[in-house]
């Protein structure tokens, strides 16, 4: 595998491999070395465009945004005031 790409893959419960990137490597980088196709970074900058608008338009409507801190390893809910509500 090239790099920028862990070395097992994950194997799904359906039993398809999936290649996994490593932390800190943009698909940018990925197509760039030949470890994704052209099409794969396409539909990585869809979905990341569709994720921030659907988070714009939730702070739109004024509602909270389901949020992961990875330092604490908690998840919880941020409201548009800015408090914070902890996820269990």
């Amino acid at each position: 595998m090239g790099t920028g790409v862990k070395k097992e893959p994950v194997i799904l419960k359906s039993g398809r491999k999936v290649t996994v990137a490593k932390k800190n490597y943009s698909s940018k980088g990925l197509v760039q070395s030949g470890v994704i196709s052209s099409r794969d970074y396409e539909m990585d900058n869809r979905a990341t465009i569709a994720v921030s608008m659907a988070i714009k338009k939730a702070k739109v409507l004024g509602k909270p945004i389901a949020k992961y801190d990875r330092v604490t390893g908690m998840t919880y809910l941020e409201y548009i005031d800015g408090r914070r509500e902890i996820i269990e």
